[in-house]
């Protein structure tokens, strides 16, 4: 099962995000409807936590319902007792709205795996969109009033339950590389309950720290530090120490494309991003706004040409190699018809939408 989930931004501003996700239920390719995978997701994975809608991985002789009405939608009656429990990848891109799919269909392995291969979801939502509030509901699927991290301090986030918790209390062995929260320095454990491995950074793609199950790490400037390329490197190496017999689960987050999207030396002219369209939807800049808040009544109509996305997707290109890396090494273990590959972010970005230029949403 692979499975892409990105927040989208709204046609009017909004309380939550609103955003999309697409799953490949190989290898029938049928389409399922959400409430269906939804439900499903939870019964195959004996959790409710998933802030998002996925499905399980299927038997290869079980073939997925064409079409399901969430009125005549069971567990038992689709989903059977005896699929086996899916390893779980999830990429967390940082500040990455959707930009109508421009970015990721340059990206090989991401057009490939999610764009090319995938069922559409149009209802997800993340409540908070800025990067602690918004990971720690991925973490513990409440809400933010629930889980009380509404500012971005990682170390008001209370870890003794998590998705890690939980997952490896149903046997999993929970993997973390890349950015877990913003203040790393101010929060403790620095290997919170759950994590079998755990490589976290706070922010950067040069000249950052690294805390590797406990131990702390700086990396410079050269090539090799490149964040995106460590992180890959980390969680290669965890999801290979992982038994045989013993699921993955990996939460994988790099800092692409978060400004100053900075991508690695190898990306720097990459040609795959250089005739990008700008993002100037019928959104951008919005001239009538009668029908707003009065907050953005008030804004100025700036007269701008539209995003240049060129700098994000150069970014994205390691993350497409990182991508990559993770597929071959689940291949090279014979998981990967096992796995559930989820593409996401911690929020999106208005990028001009509605007057706003760098809210997030």
């Amino acid at each position: 099962v692979k499975a892409f989930v990105e927040p989208s931004l709204p046609y009017a501003p909004r309380s939550r995000t609103k955003g999309t996700l697409m799953v490949d239920l190989a290898p029938t390719r049928h389409r399922t409807s959400r409430p269906a995978l939804a439900s499903a997701a939870a019964l195959a994975l004996g959790v409710g936590l998933l802030p998002f809608s996925a499905g399980p991985a299927l038997a290869d002789t079980e073939a997925a319902p064409a079409r399901v009405a969430a009125a005549d939608w069971s567990p038992t009656k689709y989903v059977s007792s005896t699929a086996a429990k899916p390893n779980i990848v999830v990429i967390m891109l940082d500040d990455v709205g959707p930009h109508d799919g421009r970015i990721l269909e340059r990206l090989p392995t991401i057009r490939s795996t999610f764009l090319e291969h995938g069922t559409t979801f149009t209802d997800f939502h993340v409540q908070t969109p800025a990067c602690s509030p918004g990971r720690v509901g991925f973490l513990t699927g409440l809400h933010t009033h629930h889980h009380r991290v509404i500012r971005n301090v990682g170390s008001l986030f209370r870890p003794q339950m998590s998705i890690a918790t939980q997952l490896r209390g149903k046997g999993y062995r929970p993997i973390l590389a890349g950015k877990y929260l913003n203040s790393m320095d101010s929060i403790t454990p620095k290997v919170p309950p759950g994590w079998a491995d755990f490589h976290a950074i706070d922010k950067g793609f040069y000249n950052y720290t690294m805390w590797s199950n406990g131990t702390k790490r700086r990396y410079g400037t050269g090539p090799a530090n490149y964040s995106t390329d460590v992180i890959a490197r980390k969680a290669v190496a965890s999801i290979a120490r992982t038994p045989k017999k013993q699921k993955v689960f990996a939460w994988i987050a790099p800092y692409a494309a978060h400004s100053p999207n900075q991508p690695a030396n190898r990306h720097r002219n990459s040609p795959r991003c250089e005739d990008l369209p700008r993002w100037k939807p019928p959104g951008y800049m919005e001239k009538w706004v009668s029908d707003k808040p009065a907050y953005i009544r008030a804004m100025p109509r700036r007269k701008l040409n539209g995003k240049d996305l060129r700098p994000t997707c150069r970014s994205l290109l390691a993350v497409d190699n990182l991508i990559r890396d993770v597929k071959a090494e689940l291949q090279r273990q014979g998981r990967l018809r096992n796995t559930l590959l989820i593409l996401t972010a911690d929020n999106g970005m208005n990028d001009g939408m509605h007057r706003f230029l760098y809210d997030k949403k």
